[in-house]
This record gives structure tokens, sequence and C-alpha cells, in this order.
């Protein structure tokens, strides 16, 4: 059987989603599906109150949790100064943000991160360095897939114009990795760091 569940609570790893309610005096069910880079465990777990509003289209079938086809592919670009930091950049339009696209057809999810990467900064990324897992982000539907790209002798910061929307000048900055992101950030961005934050590079 298929349930639809609204996506609620969003941490890291973990993806909560949330079942309708059956009566008024009945509790809550919280289907809690743990996306670890190596293991998938679907827990179901009790909650007492309602659960809070999502965004409309924020909405993914338990099934669809758990086949986790990536639709997006995010390349990761990480140095090591005094603390890790991981590329990012600034949209005109849009805030922060990390680069990401869409996985074409008859693309593997590590050609497109490396497509992106070229597309979105300009840098030529050698090669997929490790992957590191697939994340449902709970916004559009949206699976993300992770890879590790080595890129020699990146600058400290640049303009980068892309033809994105008929051209937009992405400014490319290294944030710390484990910094808490502002509100500069979109939130799904936020999400995605704190998945990223959680693995050991």
């Amino acid at each position: 059987m298929t349930v639809s569940c609204p996506l609620g609570l969003r941490s890291g790893t973990r993806t909560t989603a949330i079942a309708a309610k059956k009566t008024s005096t009945q509790r809550y069910l919280r289907p809690v599906v743990v996306l670890d880079l190596w293991m998938l465990e679907l827990a179901i777990t009790p909650c007492l109150s309602p659960p809070p509003p999502s965004e409309p289209d924020a909405i993914l079938t338990i099934n669809t949790l758990l086949d986790l086809q990536p639709t997006k592919a995010c390349p990761v670009v990480i140095r090591r100064q005094d603390a890790l930091e991981i590329l990012a950049f600034e949209h005109p339009l849009a805030g922060l943000q990390l680069v990401k696209g869409t996985i074409e057809r008859g693309e593997s999810a590590s050609q497109a991160a490396l497509r992106e990467l070229r597309e979105e900064s300009g840098l030529q990324a050698s090669r997929v360095v490790a992957d590191l897992g697939v994340w449902a982000s709970g916004y559009e539907s949206q699976v993300w897939a992770f890879h590790l790209c080595q890129v020699n002798d990146a600058p400290e910061a640049w303009v980068h114009r892309t033809a994105d929307d008929a051209g937009h000048d992405f400014k490319f900055f290294w944030h710390p990795l484990l910094a808490q992101p502002d509100g500069q950030w979109h939130w799904v961005y936020r999400d995605a760091l704190k998945f990223l934050a959680q693995l050991h590079f």
C-alpha cells in the first residue's frame, strides 16, 4: 500500500514524513525514514501533536522515499584551510547556494555533477573522488546526489557568468562547512549543509 505523506521535520540525514490524522482522538503516526550513507531504515514513532504545515510541493510517498532515484546532482568541492570549507556562491536573485543541477536524460549523476560544476562555476574538475550518497531534500520532490569532486588550484573568490535565465553573475566563495548557515541561505541549502557536515572528509 502506498501512503502519501507531507514532509515535516528535516534534520541532516533524516527526513520525517507525517501521516494523515484518522480521528480527532487518535494519536498521529510519524513514519521516519532515516537516510544514512550506508543504511536505510524505516521506523514508526508516535506523535501527539498535529503535523506542522509544509510546503505545497513537498509531497512524497513512502515508496518514493525508499526508491530514492536522484533527480539533481550536487558537486561538492572541499578545501582544508583552518577549517574545512565548501564551495558556495551568491545568486543575484536567490541568495546563497551550493552548485546543483538537473540530471539530464542519458547522464549519470556523477557526469551531471561534473557538468554542473563547469557550467555554474567555470571550474573543471579532474574527477569525482567519491559518491557521498543521496538525500531526499523535501523540496519539489527533489532527490539530490552528492559527489565529491577534485579541483586543483581553485581561486579564493571569483565571479562566473552563467547562461541560466538569460545570464547571471554568480559570486563564488568558500563557506566553513561546520558553520551555522544564516538566513541568506534558502532553507533547502541549509538542510543540505547539515547533511554534508555529518560526513567525514
